[in-house]
Order: C-alpha cells, then structure tokens, then sequence
C-alpha cells in the first residue's frame, strides 16, 4: 500500500513539475521573440531564466491546492465555510509571489529597476489571485471525476454481488429465477459518449464564463493601476452581471441568475452608498466584488433547485429456504 502510494505520488510529482516546465519554456519562448521584435533582443538564458522561475513558482503552490482540495473540497453542504477556508490561501498567494519576486529579481532578472513593492503586489494579485482559483477548479475537476469512477466501481460490483446473490438463491430453490429487469433509469440512460459530450460543453462553458469573469475585474484593476476611469467603469458593468453568472455556472444545482443579477447591481448601489461616491477607488472596488460575490452565493444557493428523489422501486418478497 505504501509503495503503490508512493509511486502515486511520484507520477503527480512528475506530471506538475513537467506541466510547468512545458509552461515555463512557452513563456520564455514567447517573452524572447517579442522582445526580439520590439528591437530590444534578450538571450535565450534569459529568457528561460525568468520564464522557468515564474513557472517553478507554481509548483508548491500546485501541490498546496491539490492537497488542500483532496482535504476540505468546496461542497454544496459546505460551501461558504470552504470558500472561506480557501479564500486565506488565495489572498496569500500574490504576496508569496511578490515576496518572491523582490527576493530573487537580482539574480533572476525580472526588472531592470525593481519597482516599489506595493506595484509588485498589486501586479501580481491581478495576474496569480484569479489563477489561483483557476487552478483551484482543475484540482476539484480531478477530484470530483475520481470520487464519481470510485462511486461507479462500487455500484458495479454490488450489482454484481446482487445478481450472484439472486442466482445463488434462485440455484438453491431449485427453481430459475427471472433475471432482474433494468430499472427504468438505467434503461433510459445516456450513453457514454453523450454524457461526456455534455461534461466537457458544461466544462467549457463555465470555464469561458469565470475566464471572462476574471477578465472584468483585471481589467477594472488595470484601469485602477493606470488611472484610467474608462477601464474601471467598463470593468465594474461586466462584474455586475458576470459575478453571478460565474456563480451560477459553477455551482452544482444552480438557482436563479436572474435573482443572482438583480443582487449584483444591489450590491453594487449598496457599496457605493458604504464607501461613498468620493471614497478610495481601491477600497471601492474592494468593497463592490465582496458584496457581489457573497450576494451572489447566498441568493444563488437560496433559490438552487431541489435534488429530484428516486422513484421507489418494487418492493420484493424475500425467499425463504
């Protein structure tokens, strides 16, 4: 058991630090061929320099947020007790990687002339907080994807258990027993191959959902770092109605968007009533994405719908010997 657990571990060590080498090198190769055309060539050691460091960078932080989701997975029964639970490591991953790269910049290179560390943290959680979750969803995708095949290997075999059970009897009484007939919902399944299909459209819907989600609040945050009021407001209006939207696609029953997207713009009015119309951008924006987020999750889980119950099945008579 412990060396199959071992080798387990092994086999995900190898694959992130592979991934992220694999990133790291497009990144380096990337960074080098536009610097090259902007007419201002770096060298190839460079290049990998900073791109592999940024990539190697990650790979605790893979391995924290796979640990962290095959330990407290974000639940519906535990949802806002998880989300706040993960919400900690999520903040704290831009200032690991600020530190990181105030620390290492001289002999890594990142910056000519390293800027003051409030624009390296600022930089970096507009950059690592969203991909943080990011990578939080893909660790719960093959978390909840092993959970269902150890689920389906179990109903398997007591369905097989179950049919040598009744053929068991059926051989001791001497009389065939007719073969169980499927229930009506496996009769009427899917099949495999349009299940997956749905998986991978729902997958790649919400994937496009939190990714434009994310793109709102960048964008209101490179406005934030650029002055620039244009890009606030335009980032503001797309998370007023993206924040519930990504809510309402990652959630596993979902409720109402509609209810969801009154509660944003609720929110919204509400944050700008509590900060004030002269307040601190910063504390404005800060206090707008929480309020939508939180009214978002509570209206969302209020009004999901209800999980459908099985139909009884038929009620059978027990063989006596």
């Amino acid at each position: 058991m412990e060396e199959a657990n071992a080798r387990r571990y092994g086999l995900w060590g190898a694959v992130i630090l592979g991934w992220w080498t694999l990133n790291g090198s497009a990144t380096a190769s990337q960074y080098y061929f536009i610097r090259s055309s902007a007419g201002e060539p770096i060298t190839w050691s460079h290049a990998l320099g900073t791109g592999l460091t940024s990539a190697y960078l990650w790979v605790p932080l893979t391995v924290l947020a796979l640990w962290l989701t095959w330990r407290y997975p974000i639940e519906r029964e535990r949802l806002l007790s998880r989300l706040l639970l993960h919400l900690p490591v999520a903040l704290a991953v831009p200032v690991f990687r600020a530190l990181a790269v105030r620390e290492l910049n001289p002999w890594v290179g990142w910056y000519v002339e390293l800027p003051p560390f409030p624009t390296i943290l600022l930089s970096n959680f507009v950059n690592n907080f969203f991909f943080y979750w990011m990578l939080l969803g893909v660790a719960h995708a093959l978390h909840f994807a092993q959970r269902s095949r150890q689920r389906e290997q179990l109903a398997e075999r007591l369905r097989t258990e179950l049919v040598q059970a009744q053929l068991h009897n059926a051989e001791a009484m001497r009389t065939p027993g007719p073969a169980p007939a499927p229930s009506p919902a496996a009769a009427h399944r899917p099949g495999w191959f349009r299940r997956a299909g749905a998986a991978v459209w729902s997958f790649c819907v919400t994937t496009v959902v939190v990714g434009l989600f994310m793109g709102a609040w960048a964008l209101a945050l490179t406005g934030l770092e650029s002055s620039d009021p244009a890009l606030i407001l335009g980032g503001i209006a797309g998370s007023i109605a993206l924040t519930p939207l990504a809510v309402h696609r990652v959630m596993g029953r979902r409720g109402s968007y509609r209810l969801a997207l009154l509660g944003s713009i609720a929110a919204s009015v509400a944050s700008l009533f509590l900060v004030g119309p002269n307040g601190e951008a910063q504390l404005l924006l800060a206090t707008m994405f929480g309020l939508q987020l939180v009214t978002a999750l509570v209206i969302v889980r209020l009004t999901r719908r209800a999980e459908p119950r099985p139909a009884p099945g038929p009620q059978h008579t027990p063989i006596r010997a």
